[in-house]
């Protein structure tokens, strides 16, 4: 009996499908032809009936479907080292340095820093992202249609608040737009490129703007993404002016639902949470990010409830772009901030942040149907972490292992849609050296201009 031909096969020692049955296979194999999984399972099952044009052979590795960050700002990663921990100390950051770098940008800016953002990506095993909402938001998805990667991408819309005029649009204005960016660019680059519609956040957006951008997100079947409950300053902004708080305020005006990714959602009550979960909203937990500057969000709570939760980086301005990274600094501590107080040294279990990094993530960006677990027939998103080194012997359980044990650095082979982005560790994008080199340079020009403007 011939074997039918496809173009690669995948070997490795663990597959973890994520899929229904949250299946782990030994000794596995994956089939793909073009930019779909054709077959998993195990070798001489798969190899009994594909040979592949290439094969990948990993040994003591784990084979997983791709992170997926669903909370980034593609265009923040120029700002890595410049906010200082004494930086970060004295608020508001967000005034002194986030709102006044991205007015300066330019479009060339952006394409520049994307690029560099989804290198990252592509190293650390993240295969589609959620764009927060930045400047020029059509650069982003032209550094998505070069880089390779899987992204939605969203407009920040800002049509009130305290920021520099640059920065802000009429209600009517963020609404153009944002169409205009759909209608050219969702679908486009085989289908990699998304668009949402996005809003900064409460106290920099109006009611009108949230009620049309509702109604516009159901006529073109798409999602919305928001920051929400991150600060003091914005429960207060709600209590004051609505005499509610934040998701209490969303749910009024019937804002949540499934096609919904509310980020961060930190400051919370009980029944926030509940709101959250009756409205099947999604939340993105950027663990870093959220720890270092908010109160620790409820997910033990939320995950209870059914609040399907995924992982987001928050960008790259404080920290690598790195899901497996979040993942382990979450069940660390959650096990503190949850469990200890209960002599419960779960709190949330390892292979929940591997749902969490990418199935729920799949959800989140309603993708699901396409991406987040290695299945016949889903596309081919999917990475390779070696676990053969010293720090990841021995492998008793797999799981455990990628949580605890494993890193980043790990991440050996990313493929998106079939096409390998990455083999040991050698990216196929060849002007890595080029855009780092650039945006060495551009972020001295940029951090000039902006220490400048605080003497004038």
């Amino acid at each position: 009996m011939s074997k039918e031909l496809v173009d690669l096969i995948v070997r490795a020692k663990y597959v973890f499908t994520m899929n229904p049955n949250e299946e782990v296979i030994v000794n596995g194999a994956i089939a793909i032809s073009k930019d779909r999984i054709v077959s998993v399972g195990r070798k001489s099952e798969v190899e009994g009936k594909y040979r592949g044009e290439k094969t990948l052979d990993y040994g003591r590795a784990a084979v997983l479907p791709g992170f997926i960050d669903a909370h980034t700002h593609n265009a923040q990663t120029l700002l890595r080292g410049v906010i200082t921990d004494y930086e970060i100390s004295i608020p508001p950051v967000w005034l002194r340095y986030l709102i006044p770098y991205e007015s300066l940008l330019k479009p060339e800016d952006v394409k520049l820093i994307a690029t560099l953002t989804q290198l990252n990506m592509i190293e650390h095993g993240v295969t589609a992202f959620l764009e927060a909402g930045g400047p020029y938001p059509e650069k982003i998805a032209e550094a998505v249609a070069e880089t390779g990667v899987r992204g939605v991408v969203t407009m920040s819309t800002v049509d009130m608040g305290n920021v520099p005029e640059a920065m802000k649009m009429s209600t009517e204005e963020a609404v153009k737009r944002t169409i205009g960016l759909i209608e050219n660019w969702h679908g486009k680059a085989d289908g990699r490129i998304r668009v949402w519609f996005s809003l900064r956040q409460m106290i920099l957006c109006t009611q009108d703007l949230y009620f049309k951008f509702k109604e516009l997100a159901k006529r073109y079947n798409v999602g919305i993404t928001t920051h929400v409950s991150e600060a003091h300053v914005e429960v207060e902004y709600s209590l004051e002016r609505f005499k509610k708080r934040p998701i209490e305020r969303l749910y009024e005006i019937g804002f949540l639902g499934s096609n919904v990714v509310l980020a961060h959602a930190a400051f919370l009550t009980p029944r926030e949470v509940k709101l959250i979960a009756e409205t099947k909203t999604n939340v993105a937990y950027c663990p870093s990010i959220d720890h270092m500057l908010m109160s620790p969000p409820r997910i033990p709570e939320m995950l209870s409830l059914g609040v399907n939760v995924a992982l987001g980086s928050d960008g790259g301005f404080k920290t690598g772009i790195d899901i497996l990274g979040e993942a382990r600094l979450a069940s660390i501590i959650i096990k503190q901030y949850y469990g200890f107080p209960f002599h419960d040294r779960t709190g949330v279990p390892a292979e929940k942040f591997l749902e969490m990094a990418t199935i729920n993530g799949a959800k989140a960006l309603m993708w699901d149907r396409e991406i987040g677990s290695i299945e016949p027939g889903k596309k081919a998103d999917i990475i390779v972490i070696d676990l053969s080194r010293p720090h990841t012997t021995p492998v008793n359980d797999p799981a455990t292992t990628l949580i605890y044990c494993a890193n980043a650095g790990d991440v050996v082979t990313t493929i998106v849609d079939g096409k390998i982005l990455m083999e040991n560790k050698r990216h196929t994008y060849r002007k890595v050296h080029e855009v780092m080199e650039k945006a060495l340079k551009r972020t001295e020009e940029l951090m000039e201009e902006i220490r400048g403007s605080w003497k004038r």
